[in-house]
């Protein structure tokens, strides 16, 4: 696995050193460079019948695996945007209202860099029958809760964002003893 590494100072171009996990000096002007995360989205869309909605990857990178609608938040763009934006571009309709879930940390491998991430996992209902794939997205496909291929997602922050939401569904230990 290939990690991002800073090796040259992006104001003097002179050789930065690393001083921390995530910062880099430069010992010639003195600037400091933070390696920081990425904020991404993914949406858990659940339809009427409580299924949830999975785009199989296209491309690179993790072709071919399970992931949430969702992506990156651009510039100038706020997280709650990014969301709205994702679901127009990727599946064809405006999303609804939608609630947090969760946050998790990972890595996005892509084209030989490999960026922190930091992802935002939405919840929210399918209310139209109208979703389509951009053409640069897979095949869509709904899973049953307890169907869900948790080894063939593509993003171990969006597992991690799954398996949060999906754990509020299992019974408590006082709730199985009850019966």
């Amino acid at each position: 696995m290939l990690r991002m590494s800073y090796q040259f100072c992006p104001k003097c171009t002179k050789k930065l050193t690393k001083r921390s996990p995530s910062l880099y000096v430069c010992k010639n002007c003195g600037f400091h460079l933070y390696e920081n995360p990425r904020p991404t989205n993914a949406v858990i869309l659940e339809n009427e019948n409580g299924e949830i909605l999975f785009i199989k990857r296209e491309f690179p990178p993790k072709k071919n695996y399970w992931d949430l609608p969702g992506g990156f938040v651009n510039l100038n763009e706020s997280l709650e945007h990014s969301v709205k934006r994702e679901i127009k571009e990727e599946l064809g309709f405006d999303i609804g209202d939608f609630r947090y879930v969760s946050s998790n940390y990972g890595r996005y491998l892509y084209k030989g860099v490999n960026y922190h991430t930091l992802c935002f996992t939405f919840l929210s209902k399918l209310h139209t029958r109208k979703v389509k794939t951009s053409s640069t997205e897979g095949s869509l496909r709904f899973f049953a809760r307890n169907k869900i291929p948790l080894q063939r997602i593509a993003f171990i922050e969006v597992k991690k964002g799954l398996e949060k939401y999906l754990s509020s569904f299992q019974q408590s230990p006082t709730a199985k003893s009850r019966k």
